[in-house]
């Protein structure tokens, strides 16, 4: 479980710093309208959660569609 647990800490380590890759690319080429608008994203409230189930409902046939058929989302 430990080396488990290890690889998969290690394997979003990777994705948090392409992440942050990305963004600063898009902060330094995207110019004034994209810095602010990543300035409003991280600044203002959280985003509401879906008005209904349809979208998690697609979600879970994404999930599906991936070979997660334990896809669970709260």
């Amino acid at each position: 479980m430990r080396a488990a647990l290890g690889e998969i800490a290690r394997d979003e380590a990777l994705h948090a710093e392409l992440g942050w890759r990305v963004l600063a690319y898009c902060l330094a080429e995207g110019g004034r309208e994209v810095r602010e608008a990543v300035g409003d994203a991280m600044t203002g409230a959280a985003p509401a959660p879906p008005a209904d189930d349809a979208e998690v409902e697609g979600e879970r046939a994404r999930g599906r569609s991936h070979g997660s058929e334990s896809l669970r989302l709260c």
